[in-house]
């Protein structure tokens, strides 16, 4: 059985430059709090918002004002879609997404003109014609993979 007022008393609510309370219990590598409830382990900045809030609705996550992993502020959490996430990590110049990460070497533009040349492509598949990717990658200086990877949306999702 969950017990709630453990669960609460759980933060550190001593001042915090951002006025953040800091979750003391299970934080694996130091990043976001875990803790157990109802034998099922849980993200702690998502119960937070679960008791204080309510349901997340679907679809979305619960995100940080603060950008504090370990703050369980109710204040601090809100309910947004992954998209909101990618673009907020990035508006705060975390997470290396897109032009951001070190070691990219498409820009948002190429992508942008990949994604065009790939919506020509039969709609059946996510294939491309015979050697069209191969063709993309020559021109771009990548591997055919990335360009797999930019048309499926594993990569460059946060890109229209």
């Amino acid at each position: 059985m969950f017990d709630e007022a453990a669960f609460w008393a759980r933060f550190d609510r001593s001042p915090h430059p951002k006025g953040c309370h800091i979750w003391t219990g299970n934080r694996p590598g130091g990043r976001y709090g875990h803790v157990k409830v109802n034998g099922k382990t849980r993200l702690v900045h998502r119960v937070v918002y679960e008791l204080t809030k309510g349901p997340v609705p679907d679809g979305h996550w619960v995100l940080h004002t603060c950008d504090e992993e370990g703050c369980g502020n109710p204040e601090h959490v809100y309910a947004g879609t992954p998209r909101q996430n990618v673009l907020d990590k990035m508006a705060r110049g975390h997470g290396g997404f897109g032009e951001l990460h070190g070691r990219h070497i498409l820009a948002e533009a190429d992508v942008r003109a990949i994604l065009a040349v790939a919506a020509t492509w039969p709609t059946w598949t996510r294939y491309s014609p015979r050697g069209a990717m191969q063709t993309l990658a020559r021109r771009y200086g990548v591997s055919r993979m990335t360009i797999f990877r930019v048309v499926t949306r594993r990569n460059w999702k946060h890109t229209l």
